[in-house]
């Protein structure tokens, strides 16, 4: 579920499964942070398994084989653009969270962050401190 939070007056994510003792209130909503009006659809393409964070847009270059994984991803409508005879890429908005560099190591090397550089770097950082817990046996 997505709704208001009081602590972060922002939209967060819920899981309705966790819940209990949940009340009906009266009060104003906070729509600060909001963009109004809400799109839920364009808002859940970039989230990946409901973490939010700061969205930000991602230059990601996938192999051809991989079309299919990315329209079920983000959606049909997303624009592809032809790099290489084996490569396409695409520009899309997504919140940069662990979860989301776990989906792109799911996808091994069909997939390269190309930018922007600070997304990159993170998962490049994020990569290089696991390999270390392999190497330093």
């Amino acid at each position: 579920m997505v709704a208001d939070h009081e602590r972060y007056k922002d939209i967060s994510n819920f899981r309705i499964d966790r819940m209990d003792s949940v009340v009906v209130s009266n009060s104003e909503r906070n729509t600060e942070k909001v963009e109004l009006p809400f799109n839920e659809v364009s808002y859940s393409k970039q989230l990946f398994k409901m973490y939010s964070g700061d969205a930000l847009k991602v230059d990601l270059r996938f192999d051809n084989s991989l079309t299919n994984i990315v329209f079920d991803r983000f959606g049909k409508d997303v624009a592809i653009y032809k790099k290489t005879e084996d490569h396409f890429s695409v520009v899309v908005e997504v919140t940069v969270t662990k979860t989301f560099f776990s989906w792109i190591f799911m996808l091994g090397s069909g997939v390269q962050i190309i930018g922007p550089v600070s997304v990159v770097e993170e998962y490049h950082n994020l990569l290089t401190e696991i390999n270390e817990l392999y190497n330093n046996k």
